[in-house]
């Protein structure tokens, strides 16, 4: 859904605060409801894009903050209802996968296009894991703290706190600090 600029520049401001260590409000994390109310997403403008697509037999859920809606629909529909071509596609790794994407422009009618900020998943293809990734198997012999067969050889807590000498309570003293880039 498209977020009023003033309701986005809200939000970025409710954020800074929330984020920023010198400031009163350091911490004070919103809920959702909170959050719901900074976007003010008003319900005409979730009507008429939910009453577009379900009028092209999609079945919609809107977003607990009324920012997102997700519709799930046949593919022949989605072509009607966005004006566009759907194809498959493969990975060059993964070619057991196929991937239906738009393989061109996507378009609204502009009484609704006015309030879609964007249409996600239709264009942009997901990442995938390199193979060479997804089968790690590491080449230590060492202690083995995880019981799964995955972690075997790998560097876990357990090995660094064998290597570096660390107490078993460090994790638990509050004077401890540990940074993570």
């Amino acid at each position: 859904m498209r977020i009023e600029e003033v309701r986005r520049a809200e939000l970025e401001r409710v954020f800074w605060e929330v984020s920023n260590p010198k400031h009163e409000n350091y911490g004070k994390h919103r809920g959702i409801g909170e959050i719901t109310e900074i976007l003010a997403v008003p319900q005409k403008h979730i009507d008429v894009v939910v009453q577009h697509f379900v009028a092209h037999s999609a079945t919609a859920v809107v977003a607990p903050n009324r920012d997102m809606i997700t519709v799930t629909m046949p593919a022949a529909a989605v072509e009607k209802a966005l004006k566009t071509t759907l194809h498959y596609f493969t990975h060059s790794e993964h070619t057991n996968a196929l991937i239906l994407r738009a393989s061109d422009h996507y378009s609204l009618p502009a009484e609704v296009a006015v309030y879609v900020s964007m249409v996600g998943e239709l264009l942009q293809f997901p990442r995938w894991k390199l193979k060479s990734l997804t089968n790690l198997k590491g080449g230590g012999s060492w202690f083995n703290s995880c019981d799964a067969n995955g972690c075997k050889g790998l560097v876990q807590p357990a090995v660094l706190q064998e290597r570096y000498k660390l107490p078993s309570t460090a994790a638990a003293n509050c004077a401890s600090s540990m940074a993570v880039a």
